[in-house]
């Protein structure tokens, strides 16, 4: 009778020590992965460049209590006219990146270059002057008070870089018109003998695509900024394709050309983010058909004026609300009737 209860207690005490045993072994391999992932992750973003930004210094907007709960985060994306690894230079690319970390969505809203705004310190001038007055940092601040935004980092590239960078990734394929590829051919020419022999589906390399990023005599600025986020598009689709296995030796390419404010933990997140998710994509720019405007000279330079608090609010209404751009007139007389009924 006590052999067999003391059999029983061996088993059971057996069963105990394996089970807690299937824990250990089993939790320290989810720790060996992490510690394994975090290492390959750090070792990705090795080559990263820093640059901290004053939080007090930015002009950050509150977000509406309403919208806090999506944590939605709002980065300012610099495509600058510096080249050879030199910092600086102006802005010629100006994209608010919009990352919902809820349902992976991202949303691009690009400023034009040339809209009329107040740089602090330097009083109304066109909104590519900031960067090059003042940084990254300005410019993040020139964006939250002219736009009423809580932007508070930045990722920026320069010239040079993009082109590395759309190499290392294979190239991109893009739909070019003639039109297009006349002034592609014009502006290349200056530089190198890539022209294009034809219209239509092209494959471009890093130096083409810059080229394309940059065609704005053969028809406006609005198309030049829509080609710039189709650019950025097709980049995103790229990484996509890649197969995770490769994700550490590309984004250890890549990162050496990439400048950006963003912490560890929260590019950590963003990455999250991209590989849990299924990640979509919408883009947009200012200014539009759908905002009055007018473009032309004031005093020396060429603008663009429109109402900032209106394009404030169409930008606000399309990342929070999911309102577009071409919807937002119809949706604000919509709300204006519900509020006499």
């Amino acid at each position: 009778m006590h052999k067999n209860r003391r059999k029983r207690r061996n088993v059971k005490r057996k069963r105990r020590n394996l089970l807690l045993e299937f824990i250990v072994i089993t939790f320290s391999i989810v720790a060996v992965f992490f510690i394994l992932a975090f290492a390959v992750f750090m070792f990705a973003i090795g080559g990263l460049n820093r640059e901290n930004l004053s939080a007090e210094n930015l002009s950050v907007n509150e977000v509406s209590d309403e919208y806090k709960d999506m944590r939605i985060k709002n980065i300012a994306l610099f495509g600058t006219d510096a080249r050879e690894n030199i910092d600086g230079g102006r802005s010629d690319t100006i994209i608010i990146a919009s990352v919902n970390p809820k349902n992976g969505e991202i949303k691009l809203i690009s400023i034009a270059r040339d809209t009329y705004v107040e740089i602090p310190g330097h009083g109304q001038t066109k909104i590519n002057h900031a960067y090059a007055y003042g940084g990254a940092e300005l410019a993040v601040k020139t964006l939250n008070l002219n736009f009423g935004l809580d932007i508070t980092d930045f990722v920026s590239v320069n010239f040079d870089q993009l082109t590395e960078i759309v190499d290392i990734l294979g190239g991109i394929d893009v739909e070019i018109t003639e039109n297009e590829r006349q002034e592609f051919n014009r502006i290349i020419a200056e530089t190198t003998n890539e022209t294009l022999s034809e219209s239509g589906f092209v494959h471009l390399n890093g130096a083409q695509t810059l080229c394309y990023s940059r065609i704005r005599k053969s028809d406006s600025d609005d198309a030049r900024t829509e080609r710039q986020r189709e650019v950025l598009e097709l980049i995103f689709n790229k990484m996509l394709d890649v197969s995770p296995l490769q994700y550490p030796s590309i984004v250890r390419e890549l990162m050496p050309y990439v400048t950006t404010s963003l912490s560890t933990e929260e590019i950590l997140q963003l990455a999250g983010v991209m590989i849990t998710k299924n990640p979509t994509m919408q883009t947009c720019g200012l200014p539009n058909e759908y905002i009055e405007h007018t473009g032309g000279y004031i005093g020396k330079l060429w603008c663009y004026s429109y109402d900032l608090d209106t394009a404030s609010d169409m930008i606000k209404k399309f990342i929070y609300d999911d309102i577009p751009f071409s919807e937002y007139n119809t949706a604000s007389e919509e709300n204006q009737y519900s509020d006499i009924n």
